[in-house]
C-alpha cells in the first residue's frame, strides 16, 4: 500500500496572509508618504509663488523710487514701459497655479531679467546725473567767471570814464587877468553908464599842454541886472552842457599851446539900467572866466 504526500495548504495560508498584509502596509505607507510629499511640495510652491509675487511688487516700488530729471523724456518713457511690463507679469503670476513649477521658473527667470534691465537704467541715470552735475558745476564756474569779467569790465569802464573826465578837466583852458573897461567909442574910460558906449574885455587864455591845439572860438555872454542877455547883432547861440546859450560877442583865435592875450569889444546897442552886470567867457563848451561889475548912472 502506497502512502501519498498531500500539500500542506494549512501552512501556506498564514504566510500568504502575512505577505499580503506587509504589501498592503507598504502600499498604505507609500500612499501616505506620497500625500505628505505632495502637500509639502504644494506648500513649497505656494510659498515660492507668494515670494515671487512680493519680489515683483518690490521691483515695481524700486521703479517708482527712481529719480529722473524731467529733461530725459526718452528715458522716462522707457522706464514707464518697463514698469508696466513688471505690473503685467505680476497680474499674470497671480493667476498661475502654485503647482505649475515650470511657469514659476519662467517668471523667476523673467524677474531676474527685469532686475538686470532696471540696474542698467539706474546706471544710465547715475551716469547722466553725474554728467549733468559736472555740466552744472562747469556752467556755474563759467557764469562766475563771466560775472567776474563783466564786473572787471564795468570797473575798467568806470575808471576809463573817470580818467576821461579827469583828462577833460585837465585839458580845459583857463583865463586870467580878466578885466572889463566901460568906454566911449573913442576909447576913453567912462564912469557913468549913460556915457558908456562899449565894453572892452581884456583877458589871457592860459597855456595848457593837454589841450588840443588849433582854431577855437571864445564866446562872451553879458547879463544885465534884469538877468537879460545883451545880444549881438546876429543873436547867435553856442553849445554849453546839454543846451544852447545866447552870446553877446564872439572872437576866434588860434591856440598853439601858448598863452594868448585877447580883447573882445562889445558895442552897446540898447538902453542899460544901473546895477550889477555879469561877464562870462566860454571856450570849448567850458565856462572859463567870470567877472561882475556894478554900473551906476
Amino acid at each position: 500500500m502506497t502512502n501519498e504526500v498531500q500539500p500542506n495548504n494549512t501552512k501556506r495560508s498564514p504566510i500568504l496572509i502575512v505577505v499580503l498584509a506587509v504589501a498592503a502596509a507598504i502600499f498604505v505607507g507609500l500612499f501616505v508618504w506620497q500625500n505628505l510629499r505632495n502637500r509639502e511640495l504644494t506648500d513649497y510652491f505656494q510659498e515660492e509663488q507668494l515670494a515671487l509675487e512680493e519680489d515683483y511688487r518690490l521691483l515695481i516700488e524700486e521703479y517708482d523710487s527712481i529719480q529722473v530729471n524731467n529733461n530725459y523724456d526718452s528715458l522716462l518713457l522707457q522706464l514707464d514701459v518697463e514698469q508696466q511690463r513688471v505690473a503685467q507679469l505680476l497680474d499674470e503670476l497671480e493667476t498661475v497655479k502654485a503647482t505649475n513649477a515650470v511657469k514659476l521658473r519662467e517668471y523667476r527667470k523673467e524677474l531676474s531679467t527685469m532686475r538686470t534691465v532696471m540696474k542698467h537704467y539706474v546706471y544710465q541715470i547715475d551716469s547722466l546725473n553725474t554728467v549733468n552735475k559736472q555740466l552744472t558745476e562747469e556752467n556755474k564756474y563759467v557764469k562766475e567767471q563771466y560775472q567776474a569779467a563783466t564786473q572787471t569790465v564795468m570797473e575798467l569802464e568806470e575808471e576809463k570814464e573817470e580818467l576821461s573826465k579827469t583828462i577833460a578837466i585837465a585839458s580845459q583852458l583857463e583865463v586870467r587877468d580878466l578885466e572889463v573897461l566901460p568906454q566911449n567909442i573913442k576909447g576913453r574910460s567912462m564912469r557913468k553908464l549913460s556915457k558908456t558906449e562899449r565894453f572892452v574885455i581884456n583877458f589871457t587864455v592860459l597855456k595848457n599842454i593837454t589841450t588840443d591845439v588849433g582854431n577855437k572860438m571864445v564866446y562872451l555872454r553879458i547879463t544885465s541886472p534884469q538877468r537879460e542877455v545883451l545880444t549881438s547883432a546876429d543873436k547867435g547861440t553856442f553849445s554849453f552842457e546839454d543846451g544852447e546859450l545866447e552870446y553877446s560877442a564872439k572872437n576866434p583865435f588860434e591856440y598853439q599851446a601858448e598863452d594868448v592875450d585877447m580883447t573882445i569889444y562889445y558895442v552897446i546897442n540898447q538902453f542899460l539900467f544901473a546895477g550889477e552886470y555879469q561877464f562870462d567867457l566860454f571856450v570849448d563848451r567850458v565856462h572859463v572866466g567870470h567877472k561882475t561889475m556894478v554900473l551906476k548912472d
